[in-house]
């Protein structure tokens, strides 16, 4: 039987072809190497493609939709293609650092009570700013979340690394949301599930224009549809 331990990192882009090589090099740069890429493309117009197929590493697939589906419908596209046990989620406009995956996998083989593990980031805003994600003002940051997670996004989907089997039984990202799939995600995760947190700064973020994070209608109608599902 197949050696499944690794790493299934799954990155969907649209129209990155500035941005791309910058994400890519931080995954190919990882001290951890048992690593997949799978790359898909959400019916990118620019050279996002032609960007991807020039980096030569067998490690990475590339697959386009021939519609665009949103970020939540590709990652989950992207895990149904995984071929490790452990799931990992790469934005096309951030970087890890180099030994992301390595600290992750190194903290979950020691603490066996965690499905999933994240750790703290550095959000870069638009007007120049950078934020630490979650601020030292949170309180509860390991264990059970839930308490936590209810009034405070601050799990970054980039941090995750959690178990295929977990990411699975918790349905995936919610393909009806346009944003916040992944606070909606971590917390259905949270419900059931005990979180690890590492608070090294793992991952940069980097807020760009077009970003979901940027869409007002988005959020609204994810924060209402969250509101009615987590808050009983």
């Amino acid at each position: 039987m197949p050696d499944k331990t690794g790493i299934s990192i799954v990155m969907p882009t649209y129209n990155r072809e500035r941005l791309i090589s910058r994400a890519i090099r931080s995954i190919l740069n990882q001290t951890y190497t048992r690593w997949e890429l799978i790359i898909v493309d959400d019916g990118s117009t620019d050279r996002t493609e032609h960007v991807v197929r020039s980096v030569n590493d067998q490690r990475i697939s590339y697959i386009k939709n021939e519609q665009n589906m949103g970020a939540a419908r590709s990652r989950n596209k992207g895990v149904q293609l995984a071929n490790y046990n452990y799931l990992a989620f790469q934005d096309s406009d951030d970087a890890w650092k180099s030994d992301k995956l390595e600290k992750q996998m190194g903290y979950l083989s020691k603490h066996a009570e965690f499905d999933m593990v994240y750790s703290s980031f550095v959000s870069h805003h638009l007007d120049g700013s950078k934020v630490l994600v979650p601020n030292r003002q949170i309180g509860e940051r390991e264990g059970n979340l839930l308490p936590t997670l209810l009034v405070n996004n601050v799990i970054g989907t980039p941090t995750i690394l959690i178990k295929k089997e977990t990411f699975e039984n918790n349905g995936g990202f919610d393909g009806t949301l346009s944003a916040l799939e992944d606070w909606d995600f971590v917390l259905r995760v949270s419900e059931a599930s005990r979180i690890g947190f590492i608070p090294d700064v793992l991952v940069e973020a980097y807020q760009t224009e077009g970003s979901l994070s940027c869409d007002g209608a988005g959020y609204f109608h994810a924060r209402c549809k969250m509101l009615a599902s987590h808050y009983r």
